[in-house]
């Protein structure tokens, strides 16, 4: 199955484009509220939606002991293929609904498309072209999936950055302040050991954010889940990464969107 792309009139003025993954957990809500706020800068984007169908979450649904849970009632019940498969076509269509919502509201062009097949494959592809790419863990949408309701509220959280070189920084931390919105004291800053002596790294910290506000951490090693474990520590509710090559041609991009237990947001650097 298909969804024809849309499109609709961005505003004039310099572009970005950010592409934002969305699957069939109720976690699509998430990812698209990260969205919001990096569409409130003048310049427009060009939005680019896609929906990921799972075809693990189908071949599980064929087992016997999947049930569904219904987080108010605690009620479980059978959950087969084809309840997976109205389940999944109809968050499809809302979190399409809530995308266009959102770049409607913000001028932004935009389109959308559902696309099957391996989603680290999809998901390197449009963050090579992409400057923004935003996607949602695979735990979130595997464990939303088998469950009705509304899930517990998770709070507010920080927003958690990985800085690797100085490069890339002020991009990267240009992000995470869109994304703090008037609360810059959430962001917290984790640096890789690549870039701990990097004076110039220091400097682009202090100027960019306010002193005393902010957390700053200093990872003991470059693996993926050093990471992982860090952003779990700090409570992110959104981590923002470097869309480096080695994040996105190596197995530490899959390590991520299994990790983690919040939206991503890789940035390509200027």
């Amino acid at each position: 199955m298909m969804i024809e792309a849309v499109s609709s009139s961005p505003k004039t003025g310099a572009r970005r484009r950010i592409a934002v993954f969305l699957g069939s957990g109720s976690s699509s809500r998430r990812v698209l509220n990260a969205l919001l706020p990096l569409l409130e800068r003048p310049a427009a984007a060009d939005l680019e939606g896609v929906f990921i169908e799972d075809s693990g979450l189908q071949a599980a649904a064929e087992l016997p002991f999947v049930k569904e849970l219904c987080w108010l009632t605690s009620d479980v019940r059978d959950f087969g293929a084809a309840d997976v498969r109205r389940e999944i076509t109809r968050r499809m269509h809302e979190a399409r609904r809530l995308f266009e919502k959102a770049a409607e509201r913000a001028g932004a062009g935009c389109s959308f498309r559902n696309a099957s097949g391996p989603t680290l494959v999809l998901l390197r592809e449009a963050a090579s072209a992409a400057d923004i790419t935003l996607f949602e863990p695979t735990r979130a949408s595997a464990l939303a999936l088998l469950q009705r309701g509304n899930p517990p509220p998770t709070g507010a959280g920080r927003i958690v950055v990985a800085l690797d070189d100085r490069a890339t920084a002020r991009a990267l931390i240009d992000v995470a302040w869109e994304l703090a919105g008037p609360r810059p004291g959430r962001i917290a800053v984790l640096i890789t050991p690549s870039a701990q002596s990097d004076e110039d790294l220091e400097t682009t910290l202090r100027e960019t954010l306010p002193r005393g506000r902010h957390i700053v951490d200093r990872l003991p090693d470059n693996r993926v889940d050093s990471l992982i474990d860090a952003s779990r520590r700090l409570g992110a509710a959104c981590l923002v990464v470097p869309a480096t090559e080695a994040l996105l041609e190596g197995e530490p991009l899959g390590r991520l969107r299994e990790g983690v237990n919040c939206p991503v947001v890789m940035v390509r650097g200027n």
